[in-house]
């Protein structure tokens, strides 16, 4: 096996940035990302740069990465430090050769250096076990929630719902769309619900997040009481709606009367046949959406943290921990 070199990428380091996609491509057969994408998604994040733990062979090429974004959830009216996957990846020809571990450590040590107190990470069913083995925590607490909104066309449509959904991308921004947004922004608070972790929610993020660059085709809807953010695409012959991130306009607003109010507007604003959501169990929505006929679905999103302080030992169960869609969807 050649020589390897185990390195810290940085923003300067571009030498290595179009290696990086290039494998990237290679081993999850999807189209290469942009250099630009690169940028703004490692390196712009007002939460600071990512941390992206690269191996290096003797061609100079990039053939093994670990990439964490750096975050910031807010605990008890703390900031909490913390930092979850982008990107974890080995070439199939250095697999099993221990360049999955030395990545992780390498990044974690990193991490550890900037400060960071917990990593969180959503690994797919290749990468699931290998950090299980690296004492990554188990919390699974991720529900999967569907309704109907046009039940003739599902139900005529229903294995539509076996189909992987399609996101509905998109290369130009929508200028009102954008405003709406950005002003939805300045003016919601994010969660804080004592001894939970809650993401820090600021709206420089959510501009970040939603409106700085055009991947996904994300859209607001916005009623007196109650706002979403949403991604659209089709599931089959099935158009879907995905709630990206809900929020409260006027306070005690979550309830189910106003969760199907905010349901039909998507249904009429949207044209949309499922509405989709994905939240923690610990969420203050998720016990509403039955009431407001959500659908609780199977799936295969696994949740996993890594504390690297002592005191985050004691939030490795479900109940501390406030996930959506927002972190997990590929953007």
């Amino acid at each position: 096996m050649d020589e390897l070199k185990f390195l810290i990428i940085k923003s300067n380091d571009a030498e290595y940035h179009d290696s990086l996609l290039k494998t990237a491509s290679e081993i999850h057969q999807r189209e290469k990302d942009t250099l630009e994408w690169l940028k703004w998604k490692y390196f712009s994040s007002p939460f600071g740069n990512c941390i992206v733990a690269c191996a290096i062979n003797e061609q100079h090429k990039v053939i093994g990465e670990i990439s964490f974004g750096r975050y910031e959830f807010v605990l008890d009216n703390k900031i909490v430090k913390a930092a979850y996957s982008y990107q974890t990846m080995v070439h199939p020809n250095y697999q099993g050769k221990g360049v999955f571990k030395k990545l992780t450590n390498l990044a974690i040590n990193e991490c550890k250096k900037q400060g960071v107190e917990v990593l969180f990470n959503f690994p797919n069913a290749n990468s699931y076990m290998p950090f299980v083995k690296n004492k990554w925590k188990p919390i699974n607490s991720i529900k999967y929630w569907m309704k109907p909104m046009r039940f003739l066309k599902v139900s005529t449509n229903i294995t539509s719902i076996r189909k992987s959904f399609q996101v509905d991308n998109t290369k130009s921004l929508d200028e009102i769309n954008v405003s709406k947004m950005k002003e939805l922004f300045s003016n919601v608070k994010p969660l804080n619900i004592p001894n939970t972790l809650c993401p820090n929610r600021t709206k420089e993020f959510l501009e970040w997040r939603y409106t700085s660059y055009p991947i996904a085709k994300y859209k607001s809807v916005i009623n007196d009481r109650i706002a979403v953010i949403v991604r659209t695409g089709t599931r089959g012959k099935l158009k879907e709606v995905q709630i990206m991130e809900a929020f409260e306009i006027i306070a005690n607003s979550f309830n189910k009367d106003e969760i199907k109010r905010i349901a039909e507007q998507i249904k009429n604003e949207l044209n949309a046949d499922l509405i989709t959501f994905n939240i923690t169990e610990a969420h203050p929505l998720n016990n509403i959406l039955k009431s407001a006929r959500f659908i609780s679905m199977p799936h295969s999103i696994k949740f996993c943290i890594y504390p690297l302080v002592e005191k985050f030992n004691s939030y490795t169960n479900k109940d501390n921990w406030i996930i959506t869609a927002t972190e997990f969807h590929r953007y």
